[in-house]
């Protein structure tokens, strides 16, 4: 786990756990829990909120190794949860999987190659059903969220979703076609 700070404040965990290690790196406070179970994850969650709260900083919490020649690895999944998370206090690497996965692809200049034809002409030549396609995926589908975030009312936004669907049947394709959507610009 890591906790984005500044100095070298490594006492938040002091009263939670009693085995792990911690040290100050890259403006990060790293802790190595000893045993990490989804008890003793909660509990750290519930008693350092109050932490991150005040002092105006989040946690990452990496998925769990088993020898220490990993560590690196693991180092930078709680850096991405920090960076991709959108909770303002604790983040876990887990639920930023496919983003991370996302965003690897998008930076090598590959992700072309995973989108359809369709998504492509979309993005180019109507950037406004792009941004709507894309806030209603974002949004899990729930038209309410999305008319609010475009700033649109919801009768807009029925009307452009039809039309999404009657020229390019893009709402009805696969899973994994809309969880790229979904990180694309």
């Amino acid at each position: 786990m890591c906790i984005k700070a500044p100095t070298t404040d490594i006492q938040p965990l002091g009263t939670i756990l009693t085995r792990f290690i911690s040290f100050h790196y890259d403006d990060y406070n790293v802790y190595m829990v000893g045993n990490s179970s989804p008890v003793i994850t909660k509990m750290i969650m519930q008693e350092l909120a109050p932490y991150l709260i005040r002092n105006k900083t989040s946690a990452g919490l990496s998925n769990s190794f088993t020898h220490l020649h990993q560590f690196n690895q693991f180092y930078q999944q709680t850096v991405k949860a920090i960076r991709l998370g959108k909770a303002s206090t604790f983040n876990q690497y887990h639920d930023y999987i496919a983003l991370d996965l996302l965003d690897h692809i998008r930076q090598d200049q590959s992700l072309n190659s995973y989108l359809s034809v369709q998504v492509q002409k979309l993005a180019k030549e109507n950037s406004e059903l792009f941004k709507t396609l894309k806030f209603f995926l974002l949004n899990h589908e729930n038209k309410k969220q999305t008319a609010l975030d475009l700033q649109i009312h919801r009768s807009t936004l029925d009307y452009r979703l039809n039309k999404l669907e009657r020229n390019t049947r893009l709402i009805t394709t696969s899973i994994s076609h809309q969880i790229i959507i979904k990180y694309i610009i």
